[in-house]
């Protein structure tokens, strides 16, 4: 005689149904994704908190009403949280560029008029864990991120360019 994969009522080799394999392998997957989850990290290797260090953040495209908006020594702070993240040690502005496709499908790099680049040097108080760096010890700053922050006379976007590291005492 010989045996069919599956019968008439669609259970495999006539003993079990193909839905319960199915549902046993989502419960198995969805078990180890939540273990993965909540697996402990090693202890991770933290400088003391309250250790300045810095980091630069660029700021594409302003207006020169913006640019002189910041000053160095204004306290800056996280857009949606408002976490203070630092204080304006340094401030570098450049015309500001962008790059544009020409009829004949080339590319090319202009100047915009009356824009500016700027790329701010932040120094803060925080802590650094295993190359991780966190801001007033909690808000996390990470390389290339996008960052909305304000400061007294100013409200914009940039890139967290970047870390500097801890600051030689």
């Amino acid at each position: 005689m010989k045996r069919k994969l599956f019968d008439s009522e669609g259970r495999l080799f006539g003993k079990i149904s193909v839905i319960d394999i199915l549902l046993v392998i989502l419960v198995i997957v969805l078990a180890l994704a939540a273990f993965g989850r909540h697996e402990k990290v090693d202890e991770a290797v933290v400088s003391e908190v309250g250790e300045p260090f810095s980091y630069q953040i660029k700021v594409k495209g302003l207006r020169d009403v913006s640019i002189n908006g910041f000053s160095v020594g204004d306290s800056i702070f996280e857009h949606d949280t408002e976490t203070p993240i630092g204080t304006i040690e340094k401030i570098e502005v450049s015309k500001a560029l962008s790059e544009i496709t020409l009829m004949d499908g080339s590319v090319t790099v202009i100047e915009l008029d009356d824009r500016y680049d700027a790329v701010l040097t932040v120094t803060t108080q925080g802590f650094i864990t295993s190359g991780r760096y966190f801001a007033d010890g909690i808000y996390e700053l990470s390389a290339n991120a996008p960052l909305a922050f304000y400061s007294k006379y100013n409200s914009c976007s940039g890139t967290v360019w970047s870390l500097l590291g801890e600051i030689e005492k």
